[in-house]
């Protein structure tokens, strides 16, 4: 049985495959926040037994969001003593050129033979055959198991797709020791 987990949208989905790559239970649900809770949760909803393998969305996707899942992905199998396999959520939309929404007014874009960047939708838009996902899309992820696109890895080297780097703020104050941004000088 092969267990597959995706954080990197939307939604926290948790899909269980046979041997032969059919899909056998898959449940979704909408976690903008909670997405580890959601996914324990259908574990044990859709009583996962012992897996052969486990299967993990690296993203791209909400930067938090594909920390979240490969984190579950790294601890199932390292708990398990399985192999661990890492797919991109292009992979898990379309083999052809694909782009997923990220920040306002930007999409991640993958063209076949090239690394995935970051561009405007509006540039997006106009590049023939361009599949642009949209929630439907994006919720029907591990409907099916892309086996050509997984990549086999370990639980302590199976890093998550960071097409951009994260959206992080400046400190609204001084770093409580001082030293770190110009604060209370030395403790």
């Amino acid at each position: 049985m092969t267990v597959c987990i995706s954080t990197s949208g939307p939604y926290a989905i948790l899909a269980i495959f046979d041997e032969r790559g059919a899909l056998l239970r898959r449940d979704v649900k909408e976690s903008n926040r909670a997405a580890s809770a959601a996914i324990l949760a259908m574990m044990e909803s859709l009583e996962v037994g012992k897996p052969s393998r486990i299967v993990t969305d690296v993203g791209p996707g909400s930067f938090t969001g594909v920390r979240v899942g490969v984190t579950i992905g790294k601890m199932l199998a390292q708990l398990e003593g399985v192999p661990i396999f890492g797919v991109s959520s292009f992979d898990l939309v379309s083999s052809g050129p694909v782009a997923i929404p990220s920040k306002k007014g930007e999409v991640y874009v993958r063209l076949p033979g090239e690394e995935p960047v970051t561009m405007a939708i509006s540039e997006a838009v106009n590049i023939p055959e361009m599949l642009m996902a949209t929630a439907e899309n994006l919720e029907s992820l591990f409907s099916f198991l892309p086996e050509a696109a997984l990549v086999e890895s370990d639980a302590l080297t199976l890093t998550p797709l960071y097409v951009a780097n994260p959206s992080i703020s400046t400190a609204k104050q001084s770093h409580i020791m001082g030293e770190t941004f110009g604060g209370r000088g030395s403790v």
